[in-house]
């Protein structure tokens, strides 16, 4: 699949979600699990998402990945037991569309960083994912949209 990659800018969106640890061949039934917990979460606040789920990436060690898992918010939102208040961050991003299954986006990510090298961008912050239409409205796994996002700056001339 061929990606377009463009730099953006986008403004912090608040979010509630759930960090969590987990391996790559579990991360499908651990993102059902905290998405349902954290919609649980904002419905009790008499609230609804302002956005598709999102899954933000911190790190990666020994074959395990920490993740935050959960939804964009109109306003900022405390959290309470797992769920916790926070924001995706604003500035410059890289970003491109995948569409089709997960086990497809590490493309998307090399792509991704192949093309931030060839022009001229250093990424400074962890990279996110909105799952625009995934399989909770979509069977068709070919039909899948994941919008992916990663923080920039110019690299030194």
């Amino acid at each position: 699949m061929e990606y377009k990659i463009e730099i953006d800018t986008v403004n912090p969106q608040p979010v509630v979600g759930i960090r969590a640890i987990t391996h790559l061949e579990d991360i499908g039934a651990v993102l059902a699990e905290l998405l349902s917990e954290v919609i649980e979460y904002i419905e009790q606040q008499g609230a609804q998402p302002a956005g598709p789920p999102y899954n933000r990436y911190h790190s990666t060690q020994m074959g395990a990945m920490e993740l935050e898992i959960g939804f964009p918010v109109a306003e900022p939102m405390a959290g309470a037991g797992r769920v916790a208040g926070g924001d995706l961050p604003g500035g410059k991003v890289a970003r491109t569309v995948h569409f089709g299954p997960y086990v497809g986006l590490r493309d998307a990510y090399r792509a991704m960083g192949i093309w931030l090298k060839e022009n001229k961008w250093n990424t400074i912050g962890r990279p996110w994912e909105l799952y625009v239409v995934g399989p909770g409205e979509e069977h068709e796994a070919s039909l899948w949209r994941t919008e992916i996002f990663w923080p920039v700056e110019p690299a030194d001339p």
